[in-house]
Formats: structure tokens, sequence, C-alpha cells
């Protein structure tokens, strides 16, 4: 087996979770670039694997009914880290009034409903 075969599997949501990033980064100015990475990332452990070869071959196998719930999966795990995300980095910010406490409880009830949820 040549190890090149290994270079093209990637993860199917990997695509549409970036552009989602990108696309509700654009409605959510305040979220700084730096941590659309960061988003990506916990979007995509919100979604099950689905590793493949060719993105063409899967959607193939796809009816438009699996295609609709995946393209809503993707949504709602971006938006899901989105939320996620900046409560935590909201959590490391030194506090500075009652803004930051309501912030830090918001905060915490996310990171409580990951926990319970058993996401990690």
């Amino acid at each position: 087996m040549d190890v090149s075969d290994f270079a093209s599997i990637h993860n199917h949501h990997e695509r549409a979770v970036m552009e989602e990033v990108l696309a509700q980064s654009k409605i959510r100015p305040s979220v700084e670039a730096r941590l659309l990475a960061d988003i990506a990332c916990v979007a995509l452990n919100q979604l099950p694997p689905r590793y493949i070869r060719h993105d063409v071959d899967f959607n193939f196998y796809l009816t438009a009914a699996e295609r609709d719930h995946n393209a809503q999966q993707v949504r709602d795990a971006v938006a899901y880290a989105f939320d996620f995300v900046v409560a935590r980095t909201r959590m490391r910010l030194p506090r500075n009034g009652p803004q930051t406490a309501v912030v830090t409880r918001v905060a915490r009830r996310l990171v409580a409903r990951q926990r319970s949820s058993g996401r990690t």
C-alpha cells in the first residue's frame, strides 16, 4: 500500500464547519479572529466523525434529507461552539464590575451544561 493513499483521508465535516464558522463570524463581529480556529475545533468535536477519501463519493450516497440533517448539525455545532468559546474566554478576563459577573454566570452555565451532557 502506498503511503500517499492516506493523504486523501479527511473528516467530511471539516470544510462545512470552516465555512460555517466564517459565515457566523460575519454576524458576530465582536468575536476575535484569533478564536475562530478554537471555535472550529469545538464544533468538530460536537459532530460525529465521518472520515472519507473523496467528498464527491460521500455526497453521492447521501439522500437530500441526510444532507439537510448534516447541514443543520453543522450549524448547531458551530453556534454552540461560538457561545462556548466566547463564554470560556470571558471567564478568563479580569473581573471589573456587574457586567462581568453576569457574563461569568452565563459562561459557568454553559460549561456545566457541556459537562452534564457528556461533551468534552
